[in-house]
């Protein structure tokens, strides 16, 4: 059968008739985080980011218009500008990628997280309007929640704060909707949160937003990109320094560093990168920790098992190794190989498009225009990372219009609450709950891919499982259910 193409969504091509039937390839790339352009559907390719998909005469091509390169560590080395041309530089390209995005004949509002970048675009965005701008906030429960910062921005911009308060029982309810209009497995639960968001824009009439995605991808806010600095650049002295720093990181981030940091002995996936590139970026490796553990549960028969590598294999393949990577600055090659697999087939298709035209609601990216990415590219990373302050251009270029408490905070990535299995008489989660739910029903084996026992087992190991344990765990056992509900909502077949 020939190929299908798509960006958007395969329910469309679904509903003309082709299979519903899984890639055994894109499963696994899905699972280790390699995503690449393979679906997790047969027969059913996604055009490449930067691509057209041109069909003419009967014949159907590729053709790439775009790609994002940066400079060799070379280049870098001879920067000419100063601090404050680059930094004037910076807010130039920011400020006009807002003031175009804001055209509309519709009103236009944004999303408002308590960090730096969405605060970024209001701050600019409202300096450019005469009424007040909506900006709606996720308010979670408990240590999560960044509504009190969010409301504090909005107060010093001039604008409307709306919060929509999001609790592990409206998430467990929107859960199966929300996998649905995303068509992938999810592994954090900020999808659910970002989807029901996005409700509540659309019950408010609102058909256009600001989101701040992609300033992270492009000026290095997570911590993975911090950790690459501390591991693999020449800032410290000894080696005692280097491993103070990543101490202090893991203690500044209680809440984030057991999603996003590796522990434990590096996995396969971690060691075939590094043979491919020279080094392994520290979200593959932690990436890969979560695979390792997923693969422990898998059947023994399960489409794929004799291939698990596949995934580091095929990015590999994929990528552009001496004209992208070579004689790249560490930090920069994370960036880029983010970029070309989680910025693409999680952030922006799972967290962003889908889960807004879910509503009807377009969601517009100002870190993501072209020229802010150029330009970002083109900083050394020391005006992304300044020791241990993240996306420092940006803290510098838009000072004036954050509040002075967001100037100097540290990142904290968008996640929701990790799931907890609750202990014997304590608060339940309902969202747990609804995980354990699926992942024990005898549905669950629909799925070709991991073995029901093995699972429960691992769900039963969680009772009184500490903080950080629970923080591992969470991602694993959302995309065990969520990968089991994919299988039922579109009938798929092995």
């Amino acid at each position: 059968m020939a190929r299908c193409c798509s960006r958007r969504n395969a329910k469309a091509l679904l509903a003309l008739g082709v299979p519903a039937r899984w890639d055994t390839a894109g499963i696994l790339s899905e699972l280790s985080g390699m995503r690449t352009d393979a679906s997790l559907f047969a027969n059913i390719q996604q055009v490449p980011p930067g691509c057209l998909v041109i069909a003419k005469n009967g014949q159907v091509r590729v053709q790439r218009y775009w790609e994002m390169v940066y400079p060799t560590s070379a280049a870098l080395a001879r920067e000419e500008r100063s601090e404050a041309e680059i930094i004037k530089g910076f807010r130039a390209v920011l400020d006009d990628a807002v003031a175009e995005r804001l055209t509309a004949d519709v009103e236009v509002a944004c999303y408002l997280s308590g960090g730096l970048d969405s605060s970024a675009v209001l701050g600019l965005a409202q300096a450019r309007l005469d009424r007040p701008m909506r900006a709606f906030t996720i308010a979670f429960e408990g240590a999560f929640d960044e509504s009190p910062l969010a409301q504090r921005t909005a107060d010093f911009t001039g604008s409307n704060y709306v919060p929509v308060p999001v609790t592990p029982q409206v998430m467990a309810d929107a859960l199966e909707d929300t996998v649905w209009h995303c068509e992938r497995p999810i592994f954090n639960a900020n999808v659910v949160a970002k989807f029901l968001l996005s409700r509540a824009v659309r019950d408010a009439g609102i058909k256009v937003v600001f989101t701040g995605e992609g300033s992270d991808e492009m000026l290095a806010g997570y911590m993975f990109e911090r950790r690459d600095l501390m591991l693999y650049s020449r800032q410290y002295a000894t080696d005692a320094d280097r491993q103070a720093a990543l101490a202090a990181l893991i203690a500044a981030n209680p809440l984030s560093a057991p999603l996003m940091l590796p522990r434990g002995v590096p996995a396969a996936g971690a060691r075939i990168i590094r043979d491919g590139i020279g080094f392994c970026p520290s979200w593959i490796e932690s990436f890969a920790v979560h695979y390792r553990v997923m693969l422990e549960l898998m059947r023994p028969d399960a489409p794929g098992i004799d291939a698990t590598d596949l995934p580091y294999h095929a990015i590999l393949s994929e990528l552009d190794i001496d004209g992208r990577i070579r004689g790249r600055d560490p930090v920069n090659t994370s960036l880029y190989m983010w970029q070309r697999t989680m910025l693409i087939n999680y952030i922006l298709t799972v967290l962003v498009d889908r889960v807004e035209m879910a509503h009807s609601v377009e969601g517009r990216v100002p870190f993501l225009d072209h020229h802010v990415s150029e330009y970002a590219a083109s900083l050394p990373v020391h005006y992304k990372i300044r020791e241990s302050t993240e996306k420092y251009v940006l803290r510098e270029a838009t000072r004036d219009v954050i509040t002075p408490e967001l100037y100097a905070r540290q990142k904290f990535p968008f996640i929701a609450p990790p799931l907890r299995k609750a202990a014997k008489n304590a608060k339940r989660d309902p969202l747990q709950e609804r995980c354990e739910d699926i992942i024990r029903s005898r549905s669950f084996s629909d799925q070709p891919f991991f073995d029901r026992a093995k699972t429960c087992a691992y769900l039963d190991s969680l009772t009184d499982a500490d903080d950080v344990r629970a923080g591992e765990a969470s991602p694993i056992v959302l995309r065990l259910a969520t990968l089991s509900l994919l299988q039922s909502r579109f009938s798929v077949s092995a």
